[in-house]
């Protein structure tokens, strides 16, 4: 079993993994040296729980193996503090462990979906250290291919989960994204490729301004401290 924090009793803690086994089940044929290796799953954690085994496993015993899209490493950074390296690895490390053909929201619980709003920042800091244009023209295309007649775009791509929620927040990462990726590597295909999808986009949402102010929002601040649920889900409108 894989997790990301332990109980208080040393064990897995599962709880916010929700609806994910996460647990892999192997049966040893007992004989010799045995390699098992998944090739249908892939699991995010910090921690790994194994049962059955007849001794005490040692840190030898399970090897990982790191798995993302193949973007070649092009930049790097270090400094004089250890806290920031420390903080940079873990960057990198959840760089790697979201882009799998599409940039995750998460590695190990029961999503794992191409949610627009998480990555329409960050995608620009991942530029800095990996090469992503060729992974980033891809989900641009997901995206593309997921709008519908009106011009709405979904809030996770490829739509899955067939979220459109018509708001301005999260597929705005369709406009946000071409921006920085013209910025980083002076290529505009991208923009001749997507500019009649994008202007779609925006003159359907133009057709919700009122008095200039859009009032078309889903999330909120995601996530802000749960004070009340209101204040995360701050509006409930689900308009295809």
């Amino acid at each position: 079993m894989f997790a990301e924090v332990l109980r208080d009793d040393g064990m897995v803690y599962l709880d916010n993994m929700r609806s994910a086994q996460v647990t892999d089940v192997y049966v040893l044929k007992g004989k010799g040296a045995e390699v098992y290796e998944p090739r249908f799953t892939y699991h995010g954690f910090r921690y790994v729980e194994v049962r059955g085994l007849p001794e005490e496993p040692k840190l030898s015993t399970l090897q990982g193996r790191v798995v993302h899209s193949a973007v070649e490493r092009v930049g790097n950074f270090s400094c004089s503090n250890a806290l920031i390296n420390r903080i940079y690895s873990n960057f990198l490390w959840g760089v790697r462990g979201n882009l799998r053909s599409i940039p995750t929201d998460c590695p190990q619980r029961d999503e794992r979906q191409g949610w627009l709003g998480d990555i329409a920042n960050e995608s620009k800091a991942e530029s800095y250290d990996f090469n992503v244009a060729l992974f980033y023209t891809k989900w641009l295309n997901d995206i593309q291919d997921a709008q519908n007649e009106k011009g709405n775009i979904p809030d996770v791509a490829p739509p899955y989960w067939s979220v459109y929620s018509t708001n301005v927040t999260w597929p705005s990462a369709y406009i946000i994204i071409p921006g920085w990726f013209h910025e980083q590597y002076a290529d505009t295909h991208i923009l001749e490729a997507h500019y009649s999808s994008m202007k779609k986009w925006i003159d359907f949402m133009s057709s919700f301004l009122e008095d200039y102010i859009m009032p078309r929002d889903r999330y909120g601040d995601w996530c802000v401290p749960p004070e009340s649920p209101h204040l995360i889900h701050s509006g409930t409108l689900n308009t295809r």
